[in-house]
């Protein structure tokens, strides 16, 4: 407290106008204290990290309030509360810095986007009507059993199904990266997460998750504690670790080992002008096996297109983006192949053909033309490309064709 400024710290209570019961506030650590707890500043907004739930959430803006509602035919259901708390609290006193923003004043407020009012019912200084104290929230982090894949009729979407433990009606927070998707768990346990593409999540987590609920000794779930304002249900579903890329092909070499089948402005027209090459040519007889660079997603199979007669495009996730592998002129897919299915790295996609442009090539001119993109899409000249060295294992240069080094 400073003069008539009451300044708010960790543990402060917090009440929200559609909430059934009070939050607290837990502060980002920063440099700065308070009665021995972090003081906060406006940024302390985030939701769950820094705003706790407010027991249940009675606005019908709150979408699994409103689906309740909906299906207790208009009877207000509502829901465990996960707070929407994009953005700052209200800047009360500019004046009063901490960690270059200004700080939380007891007189601010912040604005869910669910339409509740959010405000300071005790800033956390161990005041006499403080209730901070009584106010303790604790994460129970949730072993997910088994996970699926389940596609939406009316979009087509796909979505991620958790198989827990949890009781039909719990809150789960299930952390993707530094994502966080607040869900509600259905009949027999089963938590759906919308919006999750499958090229974020770990491939092996299926497998891990087989091995561990078969090895379980446990038969029957234990079913999970009714959800309250002072327990939050969490889990954790874990990212692909990029791993080394390969080769699109086994022993690959560029096409008659010429620099003019690598990528950039190698080519020349009838004028002598310079022409870009996309890609690479990399020599592969009809036949020869096509693998995925990487593990990825198929994002696009295309047939009978004028210049890269069948083509395919898969998505790979590389560090917190995404890059696109395009392989052209094939001659027949592998297996069962259809967009959506998720891929591993070295696995057969496709054969080596002469389609597209590429129609009557024989001998040495026989070649998979392969592209690294940043955009999915066809598009003229080096936009949307980058030298597939990038995501291959082989690199080619010019320099390394004239003395035969890779």
């Amino acid at each position: 407290m400073a003069g008539n400024k009451i300044y708010t710290c960790s543990g402060a209570v917090l009440k929200c106008s559609q909430g059934t019961s009070n939050g607290s506030l837990v502060v980002t650590p920063k440099s700065v204290t308070l009665c021995r707890q972090q003081q906060a500043n406006i940024c302390d907004h985030v939701s769950i990290a820094n705003i706790r739930p407010f027991g249940r959430c009675r606005s019908l803006a709150y979408p699994p309030t409103a689906a309740a509602t909906a299906a207790h035919h208009g009877h207000l259901t509502p829901m465990p509360c996960v707070p929407g708390t994009p953005f700052n609290w209200s800047i009360i006193d500019a004046n009063s810095i901490i960690c270059g923003k200004p700080a939380l004043l007891n007189t601010a407020k912040l604005r869910c986007v669910y339409g509740g009012e959010i405000t300071i019912v005790n800033p956390g200084q161990n005041l006499e009507t403080t209730g901070a104290e009584k106010i303790e929230i604790k994460e129970n982090e949730v072993s997910v059993l088994r996970f699926s894949w389940a596609t939406e009729d009316a979009t087509q979407s796909r979505s991620l199904c958790l198989h827990t433990s949890l009781q039909e009606g719990a809150q789960l927070l299930v952390k993707l990266g530094k994502r966080v998707y607040p869900t509600v768990v259905g009949r027999k346990g089963v938590a759906q997460v919308r919006n999750i593409d499958v090229s974020e999540v770990n491939l092996d987590i299926a497998e891990k998750a087989a091995d561990k609920a078969a090895n379980s000794t446990v038969e029957v779930p234990v079913k999970a504690k009714t959800v309250n304002t002072q327990v939050v249900n969490t889990t954790t579903i874990s990212q692909p670790v990029n791993s080394d890329w390969c080769d699109p092909v086994a022993n690959p070499r560029i096409r008659r080992n010429s620099p003019s089948n690598l990528f950039g402005k190698v080519r020349r027209d009838a004028n002598g002008n310079p022409r870009n090459h996309q890609g690479f040519d990399y020599y592969a007889p009809t036949g020869t096996p096509v693998m995925s660079v990487g593990d990825g997603v198929i994002h696009t199979i295309q047939h009978g297109h004028s210049s890269y007669g069948l083509n395919v495009t898969i998505r790979h996730s590389r560090g917190n983006g995404t890059v696109y592998s395009f392989y052209a002129h094939l001659n027949d897919l592998a297996g069962n192949l259809k967009v959506g299915k998720v891929i591993r790295k070295g696995e057969v996609i496709a054969h080596a053909g002469t389609t597209g442009n590429a129609t009557g090539f024989t001998g040495e001119d026989q070649h998979l033309h392969f592209e690294c993109r940043t955009s999915p899409g066809h598009q003229l000249g080096l936009g949307g490309k980058e030298n597939p060295n990038s995501i291959v294992a082989t690199k080619f240069t010019a320099e390394s064709l004239k003395s035969g080094r890779k």
